[in-house]
């Protein structure tokens, strides 16, 4: 099984950076091999920056020790690989659906009762049939 080139990279940058610096701006890079370019994904504009002023010449070094020429073209921008989206068959797989429920048949009305509130005695509105 082949490493990966950038996977062989980090490997380095991990034994060479402090743990601290290496988990916060080198792993959340993602790395796309485009054959002449090795793209690196950053997260957001600080990563790219950071690692554009402490890191990408030593990248390209171990880039270049490790590809026989033409040596890919380290680029860091901002950005992150996209996953496919999932067919439907792949979404709904292993869920039940549900089942539109029936309509149920609809009780009979009772006959009107005076609102109450529970907290206040049982009080009925005046009837305007009183004379």
């Amino acid at each position: 099984m082949q490493i990966s080139l950038w996977h062989q990279c980090l490997r380095r940058l991990e034994a060479e950076l402090p743990e601290q610096a290496f988990n916060t701006w080198i792993r959340p890079l993602q790395a796309v091999e485009d054959g002449d370019r090795l793209r690196l994904l950053a997260p957001n504009r600080y990563v790219v920056d950071w690692v554009n002023q402490n890191c990408t010449a030593r990248i390209s070094e171990l880039v270049d020790e490790l590809v026989p020429s033409p040596v890919p073209q380290v680029t860091v921008e901002i950005g992150s690989r996209r996953q496919p989206l999932p067919t439907p068959t792949q979404m709904t797989a292993g869920i039940g659906l549900p089942v539109q429920p029936q309509p149920a048949a609809r009780p009979q009305p009772a006959e009107p009762q005076p609102a109450t509130h529970p907290a206040a005695p049982s009080i009925r509105c005046p009837s305007s049939a009183a004379g």
